[in-house]
């Protein structure tokens, strides 16, 4: 299958979030399944300061923009993995210090930057045969590309059976414009309504997607049904409420060769869970560097992150006081919200023994926090995936998470019933308050210092947890089949249905009791098909559960 994987960012080209290192893994993974993947991306210029490519062909065309040319270069390289980079190159408008704007503010000519941009990946596309069978589409950046299809399609039958699939990375980012930017979408007027574009007397980039797009998915399954609610859905509830059935949340993975404290150049000693005895000294080389006290037995939080509001920063600084009470020590990376920087900063200056404050975005300080410290805090009001709880729990540093999002997804808090049956590996609060966040902060502290025993449980589960992106291309490349061939899925199940009967049908006359035996697991096979047919089911832990139990009985009877 050709799958085009359009983003406006790639790691380590060019990154301002999450989203470049999903578009660095995820292509990867479809190919290692064995499908023909492109990555198309700006070619901007602060990536080319971080290239080093040999470049496989170079090409050049032409796009028409407000009735003057505009010309795009592609420049295309095969990784050693197979996948196919796809930089798009136009000097006057992406040759600019940031990827969408600087100081704080975005660039005025975005919605033209990036209308352009994907009018592009579909010329490349169109002008050396390669069409996509699929094409993964990521946040408002690549948003229009569904109405590009619709119009290019009128014109070019090649894109006839091309789907579109819209990744909702983060919905509050919408590229919202004002209406006389119209012109800048070079399409047609009848494209500017409710149905597409238009939204409240304005362009809305990212709803051309959300109503127009052959599915939707969003980065976890929380985040899934939190935006279809009136507290997260940013406007867009009752859109996305209409088409639920089309929208799927699926967890982003990690890349576990980068983040893996077994073999992590960034960390002075490596560990893993059965062998965790580096911790301790990565933990006192973190303390030294962060001018902390120097002490194997202090709690230590560790906090990487954008300095915003949304991450929880201004609950940590409400809360700070009471949290260090207990004689614990925290030490923050990162960079955003210029006020929350100054307090911090502050904060930290009145208490350089228990606190330090780095203003930075600092990729080997954050995995020397993520190997270091013992637990790791975010607060955040809502968090779509969220990728450095799933580094916490890779590195043994128990996470501590509001419950939202994909903070909810992947961190299972600490109770008896959960550390009995060993699926606990964090601390979860519910409200995004300063109150509810120390008393998290303190239970975590108090099993710390009370059971060392429990901790090292809650530790070695998480560690234990495979959240690799394999696992998550795998979960992708289903929803592709289903939309490409929706009938040759359910016509695989059927055929599998067919024989598990036939199956149950020969041997029903079977010899004593083994005979009965599989005559009853066949139908039983056959009925968990055909209730497959009826409506897909999802394992939940509950029923893993469940049916490890039930395997154990078996045993036993047996």
């Amino acid at each position: 299958m050709n799958i085009a994987f359009v983003t406006a960012e790639l790691a380590p080209f060019a990154k301002e979030g999450g989203l470049g290192d999903v578009a660095a893994a995820l292509p990867r993974e479809y190919r290692r399944a064995g499908h023909h993947v492109r990555v198309y991306a700006p070619y901007y210029t602060l990536a080319a300061k971080r290239l080093e490519l040999a470049w496989d062909t170079q090409r050049s065309f032409v796009l028409a923009c407000r009735g003057a040319p505009c010309r795009f270069g592609l420049y295309h390289h095969r990784t050693d993995d197979g996948v196919d980079i796809c930089f798009l190159r136009c000097d006057e408008l992406f040759a600019r210090p940031g990827i969408y704007g600087e100081n704080g503010g975005g660039y005025p000519d975005n919605l033209l930057r990036f209308a352009l941009f994907q009018q592009a990946v579909i010329e490349s596309c169109g002008a050396d045969g390669w069409i996509p069978r699929v094409m993964q589409l990521n946040d408002w950046h690549t948003a229009l590309m569904p109405l590009y299809l619709m119009e290019r399609r009128k014109r070019d039958a090649r894109f006839a059976q091309t789907k579109t699939v819209f990744t909702i990375h983060n919905l509050a980012f919408q590229g919202v414009f004002p209406s006389w930017q119209y012109e800048y979408v070079n399409l047609p007027v009848n494209y500017y309504t409710p149905g597409r574009l238009e939204h409240f007397g304005e362009i809305n980039c990212m709803k051309a997607a959300l109503a127009n797009a052959n599915m939707l998915t969003t980065v976890s399954p929380a985040y899934a049904l939190e935006i279809q609610t009136g507290e997260l859905g940013c406007g867009f509830d009752g859109l996305l409420r209409r088409r639920r059935k089309r929208l799927l949340g699926i967890l982003n993975g990690i890349d576990t060769d980068a983040w893996n404290p077994a073999a992590d150049p960034a960390i002075p000693a490596a560990y893993t869970a059965a062998h965790p005895e580096g911790k301790a000294v990565c933990k006192a080389a973190l303390q030294r560097e962060m001018g902390l006290a120097e002490s194997p037995d202090t709690p230590l939080i560790g906090v990487v992150a954008r300095l915003t509001s949304q991450k929880g920063i201004d609950l940590i600084l409400e809360g700070l006081q009471n949290m260090l009470s207990p004689g614990a020590q925290i030490a923050v990376l990162g960079k955003g919200d210029p006020a929350l920087e100054a307090a911090l900063v502050a904060a930290a200056e009145q208490r350089p023994a228990e606190m330090a404050v780095r203003i930075a975005f600092d990729e080997r300080l954050s995995h020397l926090i993520e190997a270091g410290a013992d637990m790791f805090l975010m607060p955040s009001r809502f968090e779509p995936c969220g990728l450095n709880q799933m580094y916490s729990l890779r590195y043994g540093t128990v996470p501590i998470v509001r419950n939202t999002g994909g903070l909810a997804d992947t961190v299972v808090n600490v109770t008896p019933e959960t550390l009995h049956d060993g699926t606990a590996n964090g601390f979860v609060f519910n409200l995004a308050d300063a109150g509810e966040m120390v008393n998290a902060v303190h239970n975590a502290i108090t099993l710390y210092r009370t059971d060392r025993r429990a901790w090292r449980l809650v530790q070695f589960a998480g560690m234990m947890r495979n959240m690799s992106w394999a696992r998550r291309a795998a979960e992708y490349l289903h929803l592709f089949r289903q939309i490409v061939a929706p009938g040759v899925t359910r016509k695989a199940e059927g055929t599998r249905l067919k024989a598990a009967v036939r199956k149950t049908k020969v041997r029903k006359a079977g010899a004593g009791k083994a005979g009965g035996t599989r005559q009853k697991a066949h139908a039983r096979k056959a009925k968990l098909l055909a209730s497959r047919l009826e409506r897909p089911r999802r394992r939940t832990p509950a029923r893993r559960a469940a049916g490890s139990r039930a395997r154990q009985g078996n045993a036993i009877r047996r």
